[in-house]
């Protein structure tokens, strides 16, 4: 894609000038194209063409798509735990400490709801600002304060903003995951349901999968269900695979 119809592409999606239909068909052209994603992240002339505010969306918005290429790479940190730990783990049990016939009996076999949302649970990561402008100040210091995991203060300064910018769908989504840190679940919820009646943005699939967890962690096992059997049932779903599986330990 030539430089002057990427700028003049994105000018016009930042400013809603484009269709419903041409704008999907934009973002599906993101998240296909690596390389017109690398062009666009580093593409500094932008700054000059965009107003600040508009850089900052538009982070927000490549930031969406960057997750869901990078998550593929990460593992649970839980994972991790249980690779390093190996060796003391074989130890143990070669020496009968870690398994008896006592330790079995008393194992739960079913896994509850909670310890679900413990395993598949892992906070979202807020966009990097390298620079701010006059206008989104406030934005920029709420997501600051999320990266430092001062997740009650970026809260309040979410809610904040989202008075005077409720269409800001990012923010609400980090305000959403805000909650979760702060064990606010049913503003949490509210949040991602607010998501999800928007229908046309890039963190539907997110605040879907949120929503599901946010259930789990309030044991509401009826409501997960059903949250997570529409994830399942999406043909190339991001976590389609990762509801199978707690849909399969639902039913242990």
């Amino acid at each position: 894609m030539k430089k002057n119809s990427l700028q003049e592409k994105l000018e016009r999606y930042l400013k809603g000038d484009m269709s419903a239909k041409e704008m999907k068909k934009f973002e599906d052209s993101l998240m296909k194209d690596n390389e017109m994603l690398r062009e666009i992240a580093l593409e500094q002339e932008l700054e000059t063409v965009l107003g600040d505010a508009d850089i900052l969306d538009l982070k927000m918005k490549l930031d969406a798509i960057r997750y869901k290429e990078s998550r593929n790479q990460m593992l649970s940190p839980i994972i991790l735990s249980m690779k390093s730990n190996m060796k003391y783990i074989a130890a143990a049990a070669s020496m009968g400490v870690l398994i008896t016939a006592g330790v079995l009996t008393l194992t739960p076999r079913n896994y509850s709801s909670d310890k679900l949302f413990k395993m598949y649970y892992q906070p979202d990561k807020a966009v990097i600002v390298n620079r701010a402008g006059r206008g989104n100040v406030n934005i920029v210091e709420a997501l600051m304060k999320f990266q430092k995991k001062d997740y009650d203060a970026a809260s309040g300064m979410f809610e904040e903003i989202l008075l005077n910018n409720p269409d800001n769908i990012a923010l609400r989504f980090y305000n959403g995951i805000s909650y979760i840190e702060t064990e606010k679940y049913d503003e949490a919820i509210k949040s991602f349901n607010l998501i999800l009646e928007n229908k046309d943005n890039l963190y539907i699939e997110h605040a879907e999968w949120y929503l599901a967890l946010c259930y789990l962690k309030k044991e509401d096992v009826d409501e997960a269900r059903k949250q997570l059997l529409r994830i399942a049932n999406e043909e190339d779903g991001f976590y389609k695979e990762d509801a199978q599986k707690i849909l399969e330990k639902l039913d242990k």
